[in-house]
């Protein structure tokens, strides 16, 4: 295997990384603080469900901006430029 191919299995493994830690982490930070919140000040359930939608809204932003700077990366056509044809 050549230090070539080396190097874009190492760089695929860091984007597949990147994009589950984007995904997972404000679902679960979210989560956690509301949870926290809800014990601490004597809250209904509802908080940790407005949380997790917050944190699933975060997650898809987060998505949005990192298959644009993946797609940058690549060296790919950025689909919200005006094509000329």
């Amino acid at each position: 295997m050549s230090n070539d191919n080396k190097y874009r299995y190492m760089r695929a493994a860091a984007h597949l990384t990147q994009f589950g830690l984007d995904m997972v982490a404000p679902i679960l930070l979210c989560t956690i603080v509301a949870v926290w919140a809800k014990n601490k000040f004597n809250i209904g359930n509802w908080i940790v469900i407005v949380a997790i939608i917050t944190g699933v809204a975060a997650s898809g932003l987060n998505m949005v901006k990192f298959i644009k700077a993946v797609n940058k990366e690549m060296g790919g056509k950025n689909h919200d430029e005006k094509r000329e044809d």
